[in-house]
Formats: structure tokens, sequence, C-alpha cells
């Protein structure tokens, strides 16, 4: 056979095919809802870094900053923000920090 017949032949049976599987079989797609917003985030210390996945701070408990604080009572809630070499920079404790159920 001449080889442009051929090399027609296989184009119009690929564009036959093409059309004959678009419209003889059309997949449906749906675009799925966007998931929502949990109603909270829960963890025990939030890491904060910058665009090169570097440490800049983190936020966390007394119960888990490095930082012993002398003359604590450990019932007592503490949020503490530490820098990126672990070195605390504020510090929060006592009667400023409440329970949301207390009024």
């Amino acid at each position: 056979m001449n080889t442009r017949l051929i090399l027609a032949i296989a184009l119009l049976s690929g564009l036959v095919g093409g059309l004959a599987s678009h419209y003889a079989f059309p997949v449906t797609a749906f675009a799925q809802p966007p998931a929502p917003a949990p109603p909270e985030v829960r963890a025990q210390n939030f890491v904060l870094v910058d665009g090169q996945n570097r440490v800049v701070g983190t936020i966390t408990s007394s119960d888990f900053a490095s930082i012993p604080q002398p003359n604590q009572r450990r019932q007592e809630p503490t949020i503490v923000i530490l820098d990126r070499r672990g070195n605390e920079v504020w510090r929060a404790t006592g009667a400023s920090i409440r329970q949301l159920t207390d009024h």
C-alpha cells in the first residue's frame, strides 16, 4: 500500500475513534464543594516558619516550654512565645488567662 494512504487511514481512524468515544460515552465531571472550615484547631505547639521553612518562633504552653519559671504554680495556665533559638520572648500567666467557661 501507499504510505500516504496508510497515514490517511491512521489519522482518520484516530479522529473517528476520538469523536466516537467523546460523544458515545461522555464523562461528566463535577467540581467538589470546598471543604468546610474546622470548628477548632488543637495543638500543643504552633511553630511559625518563614518562606524557606526555617523556624521563626514557637507559641506553646508552659508544660512544653523549655524555660522553667521559679515561683510558678503548675495549675496556672501559661502561654509562652519563644524565638527561633528557644529563648522566651513573652509569657502570659495567671488570672489574665481564663477558660472560656469562666464568665
